[in-house]
C-alpha cells in the first residue's frame, strides 16, 4: 500500500511538474504577445506621427473653381465683392490655420487657369511692365489689358496674390507674412484660332465645363532658395505650367 501510495504521490509531483511547466510557457508566450502588441501599438502610433507630421508640411492644394456662387467673370480678373467674402471667411483662415500646422511652409503657388473662350479684340499692352508695376506696388489695380488667354490665367494669380499679400485682419495684422515666397503661374489653355483637329478641340463644349476650367488653385510648401530649384521637387507646380514670373520673395 506505501508502493501505491508512492507512485501515485510521484505521478502527482510529475503531473504538477509539467502544469508547471506548461504555465510558464503560457506565461512565457502570453509575455511574448504582450510585448508584441506593444510594438505594434508604437509602431501604429510612430506611423499616425509621421502621416501627421507629413500631412502638417504637407498642406492640401485648395481649388477654387467657376462652378461655385463666387469667381471672376468671364474673361476678367477683377476679384468681386463676393469672391473677397469667400477669400476672408474661408480661404485665409484655411491658409493660417495650415501655416500654424506648417512652421516651415514659407511659399506659396497660385496657378490660375482659364476656360477656352481665350482673348478677343485686345490691343497690345505692355503686359510685363504692367505685372511687375504690381508687384512693386507701382500700380494699385489690374486694370490693363491681356493679349492671351495664358496672360488671363496670369492676371488671375496676380489678382489673388496681391489680395493675399496685402490682406490684414482686423487688428491690422498681416496675416500670411510668414509666406515669404510668392508663385503665381498660369494654366491658360492654348486658344486654336482655326478650330483645327490639330490640338485638342474644346470649342464644341458646355457651360459647365468652362465654369470648372475657370479655376485657381494654391498650394503651400515649404522652399528653400539655396536647395531647391524654382519648382520645388517635393511639392511642385503641375506640368500644364506653361507661363509664370519667377518666384519673388514678399519682402
Amino acid at each position: 500500500m506505501k508502493t501505491d501510495l508512492l507512485r501515485h504521490t510521484e505521478i502527482f509531483i510529475f503531473l504538477a511538474m509539467v502544469f508547471s511547466i506548461y504555465t510558464a510557457a503560457l506565461l512565457i508566450d502570453k509575455h511574448k504577445l504582450l510585448n508584441k502588441n506593444i510594438e505594434i501599438i508604437n509602431e501604429n502610433e510612430n506611423l499616425k506621427n509621421q502621416v501627421q507630421e507629413y500631412r502638417n508640411n504637407n498642406p492640401e492644394h485648395i481649388e477654387i473653381d467657376g462652378t461655385q456662387d463666387f469667381y471672376f467673370n468671364s474673361g476678367e480678373s477683377f476679384i468681386v465683392d463676393n469672391f473677397k467674402k469667400y477669400l476672408n471667411d474661408s480661404l485665409i483662415p484655411k491658409l493660417v490655420n495650415d501655416l500654424e500646422k506648417c512652421k516651415n511652409c514659407n511659399a506659396l503657388y497660385i496657378v490660375g487657369h482659364t476656360d477656352d473662350v481665350g482673348a478677343t479684340d485686345k490691343e497690345n499692352a505692355r503686359f510685363d511692365d504692367n505685372v511687375y508695376e504690381i508687384i512693386n506696388r507701382e500700380r494699385d489695380s489690374i486694370d490693363f489689358d491681356y493679349n492671351s488667354n495664358t496672360d488671363l490665367g496670369l492676371l488671375r494669380a496676380m489678382s489673388i496674390y496681391c489680395y493675399l499679400r496685402d490682406y490684414k485682419d482686423e487688428n491690422n495684422i498681416q496675416v500670411l507674412k510668414q509666406i515669404d515666397y510668392w508663385f503665381p503661374y498660369s494654366a491658360g489653355p492654348f486658344i486654336d484660332p482655326k478650330k483645327s483637329s490639330l490640338i485638342n478641340n474644346l470649342h464644341n463644349i458646355s457651360d459647365e465645363y468652362r465654369e470648372e476650367k475657370r479655376r485657381i488653385e494654391l498650394w503651400l510648401y515649404a522652399y528653400n532658395p539655396k536647395k531647391d530649384s524654382l519648382i520645388n521637387k517635393k511639392r511642385h507646380c503641375p506640368k500644364f505650367c506653361v507661363n509664370d514670373i519667377d518666384g519673388f520673395s514678399s519682402l
